[in-house]
């Protein structure tokens, strides 16, 4: 086997793991836990994480659930803070409120009350609105902005169309890349296609969709996970850094977008600002993902915004 092929190999063990953190965000992640699932000793496990992600598990760990306990917070005012440390994987509202404190520079209630907007930290204002986040919207559209605005900040003269459909299961392959959106997504892309073109798997009847799984005004730029996914049939099987995932069955608001890349940031901030908190759902788990209808040209998309939810 070469060095590129064993490469492949970690990389297939290493985004096994990083489903199974998302899959399992408030279960049992213990060291030993995620080493057995990317089948390395514990002893290794922690060493090749560190030097693939760029993050120590535990740091990740830390990281990745508290941000996805702030959108919680954020969009669903419903569940107690308790309760959404508890299904974050905290212990206890003690330590949640520790760790939120100084990872946001406020408290987990003055984050809700403020909308998502934080303290001071690393000398830079902590809040969803970041510059961050524009720029890499601003390029590509690949982000999921999540602030609840009030309605005032929407001028659209019409408003957003939302269908709830139960969506099936989707096999698919996909390809994993890390980095800002504007550029993950793209390399994504590029070397998914670049594998699944010549073995004929591109077709009309392949479903095209990208997953971004963290909020980019709220993660670190090199810490953004973005997945380009295809849709497959049983036959088809993964090979080097292409990896198997299933979509999940289950409902999704889907509101379709068409124009440039950088108005897609403002549709998910009206899905989530507007459109959502009015329909009578709340955001199920598992992260928002994009399907493409045709292929972007000359910055123009087609796609539909689709984000799993459950009945309030």
């Amino acid at each position: 086997m070469d060095s590129w092929a064993h490469r492949e190999e970690y990389v297939r063990r290493l985004n096994r793991v990083l489903d199974h953190i998302e899959a399992h965000i408030g279960g049992d992640l213990t060291l030993e836990t995620l080493a057995s699932v990317a089948a390395f000793s514990p002893y290794h496990f922690h060493r090749v994480f560190l030097a693939m992600v760029g993050e120590p598990l535990g740091a990740f760990l830390r990281r990745v659930r508290l941000e996805k306990a702030a959108f919680k917070l954020q969009i669903n005012p419903r569940l107690s803070i308790t309760e959404v440390a508890l299904e974050h994987g905290f212990g206890s509202s003690a330590a949640f409120a520790r760790a939120f404190k100084e990872r946001f520079g406020v408290s987990a209630s003055q984050w809700r009350a403020r909308g998502g907007v934080g303290g001071a930290q690393d000398g830079k204002i902590c809040k969803v609105e970041g510059k961050q986040g524009k720029a890499a919207g601003a390029q590509d559209g690949y982000l999921a902005s999540c602030r609840v605005e009030g309605p005032s900040e929407f001028k659209k003269e019409e408003p957003m169309e939302v269908k709830v459909e139960q969506m099936k299961a989707v096999r698919a392959l996909y390809v994993r890349r890390m980095g800002p959106y504007a550029r993950s997504a793209g390399e994504a892309w590029d070397a998914l296609c670049r594998w699944a073109g010549p073995r004929g798997l591109l077709g009309p009847q392949t479903m095209m969709f990208g997953v971004s799984y963290d909020d980019p005004e709220t993660s670190p730029a090199a810490q953004l996970r973005y997945d380009a996914c295809i849709s497959v049939g049983p036959q088809v099987q993964p090979e080097g850094e292409v990896c198997l995932m299933t979509l999940p069955a289950g409902r999704v608001a889907k509101a379709r977008y068409e124009g440039p890349g950088a108005g897609i940031a403002g549709s998910y901030k009206e899905f989530y600002g507007q459109w959502l908190p009015s329909s009578g759902y709340v955001p199920a788990e598992g992260a928002p993902f994009e399907v493409y209808v045709q292929d972007p040209k000359d910055d123009h998309f087609v796609l539909d915004i689709c984000v799993p939810v459950v009945p309030a």
